[in-house]
């Protein structure tokens, strides 16, 4: 079966009818994601009541994708607000080439991206908050950032 075709015949197993994770009482959702352009710069703020971490499974991933997780080292507020103002943030962040089967678990509390031509099916809590670091110039105001909620996690 492809995959596409199962993802309904999923949701309606393992769900039910109505297809609400809260309704069926799980902790977690699972999300089918396809980039076509690089999803924001982001990350979940750990806290008692969800669980502290998201997990990416990498279903295709075209070969000049990339996927970013974490710091490459420890770096300052001011290093990242630079980072920011001069659009490099990614410059500090680990790099991966993602290929179909790996698998990355993302921390709550870490910084993390998702790069354009990646499909990942994309396990985490329900209730997950997403704070936006940045968004690649996108700002139509549909997705605001939260640059400081950011930097009191992440320094």
């Amino acid at each position: 079966m492809k995959t596409h075709l199962l993802i309904p015949k999923l949701k309606q197993t393992v769900w039910g009818k109505e297809g609400c994770v809260e309704s069926a009482g799980w902790p977690f959702v699972i999300k089918w994601l396809v980039t076509e352009y690089p999803l924001s710069v982001q990350v979940h703020p750990k806290t008692e009541v969800i669980p502290d971490a998201e997990i990416w499974c990498v279903v295709d991933a075209r070969p000049e994708s990339r996927i970013h997780i974490g710091w490459t080292r420890n770096v300052s507020r001011e290093e990242i607000l630079q980072a920011l103002h001069e659009k490099k943030i990614t410059s500090l962040m680990n790099e991966y080439k993602p290929v179909r089967g790996d698998c990355y678990m993302i921390p709550a509390g870490t910084v993390h991206a998702l790069g354009a031509g990646v499909t990942v099916w994309e396990v985490a809590p329900v209730g997950n908050v997403t704070l936006r670091l940045d968004d690649w110039g996108r700002c139509d105001g549909s997705r605001p950032l939260q640059i400081e909620e950011c930097l009191e996690i992440l320094t």
